[in-house]
This record gives structure tokens, sequence and C-alpha cells, in this order.
């Protein structure tokens, strides 16, 4: 239980972060309202689905759960930088061209 919280608390540090550098000034504050809403609004539904879960199937079920989406974001962000390593060009606007588009 502590380590997960100490993981926890560094990533949604590092995920802020990261959020806050990627975003135009003036949009920070909607989405700022937008993560904590992710992060904490969410929250009361998944204790609900989960204890349902718990409910119907085993209080093992929530756990098996958790990992199958962890592995499946893992093998996503694996293939995501494999396929932006192997065309490091896709997308990204071409150059401006001079030429007319009509003649």
């Amino acid at each position: 239980g502590i380590p997960l919280g100490f993981a926890s608390a560094s990533f949604q540090s590092v995920d802020t972060v990261i959020l806050q550098q990627a975003t135009e000034p003036s949009m920070q504050g909607r989405v700022m309202a937008l993560q904590q809403m992710a992060w904490f609004g969410t929250t009361p539904i998944g204790a609900v689905l989960m204890g349902w879960v718990i409910d119907a199937v085993s209080p093992r079920a929530p756990f098996a759960i958790g990992g199958v989406a962890a592995a499946a974001c893992a093998v996503g962000l694996v293939r995501r930088r494999a396929v932006s390593e192997a065309d490091p060009g896709a997308g990204e606007s071409p150059a401006p061209s001079t030429e007319p588009a009509l003649r």
C-alpha cells in the first residue's frame, strides 16, 4: 500500500507538470480543471463499479481488471513509441509552398 501511494503521488506530480507545460497559458485553468475532475471526480464512480464487481465475482477481480488495464496501456505506449521512432516525420506539417494551389 505505501509504495503504491508514493508512486501515485509522484505520477500525479509529473503528470501535472507535463500537462501545464503542454497547455497554452490562456487555457491552463480549464485544462487543469478537467484533469482534477478526471483524477478526483471519477473516484466515486470507480468505487461503486468495483464494489459491484467484488459482489458479483470476487474480491480479487478488481485487481485482475486493473492489471489487464495496466498491461493494455503499456502495450499501447510501446506500440506508439515504436511507430513514432519508425517514422520521425509522421504528423508534421509540410513546408508551405510558394506555388499556387490551382492554375
